[in-house]
C-alpha cells in the first residue's frame, strides 16, 4: 500500500502518466505501521522533495515508541 501511495505522489509506476504539475493532495493520512515500507519512510520521502514537502501529513498510529513519535514530529 505504501509503495502505491509513493507511486501516486511521485507519478511513478502505475501512475507514471499522471501530470505531476497537478497536486490533488490536500492532506495525507498516514499510518506508521505499514507493510513493506514503514510509514516514517513514506513521510521522509514526501517531506524531502521540494514538490511535495508542503503537503500536510497527519500520522495515525498505535505506536507507543518514543523514537517513532519524535521522528514523526521532527518531519513536521
Amino acid at each position: 500500500m505504501a509503495r502505491k501511495a509513493l507511486d501516486f505522489v511521485f507519478c511513478t509506476g502505475k501512475y507514471a502518466g499522471r501530470n505531476a504539475a497537478i497536486h490533488p493532495l490536500k492532506v495525507i493520512l498516514l499510518d506508521l505501521k505499514l507493510p513493506k515500507v514503514n510509514g516514517l519512510e513514506v513521510a521522509t520521502k514526501i517531506k524531502a522533495d521540494e514538490r511535495t514537502k508542503i503537503i500536510p501529513i497527519v500520522i495515525v498510529t498505535s505506536s507507543q515508541e518514543d523514537k517513532d513519535l519524535k521522528t514523526a514530529y521532527a518531519l513536521g
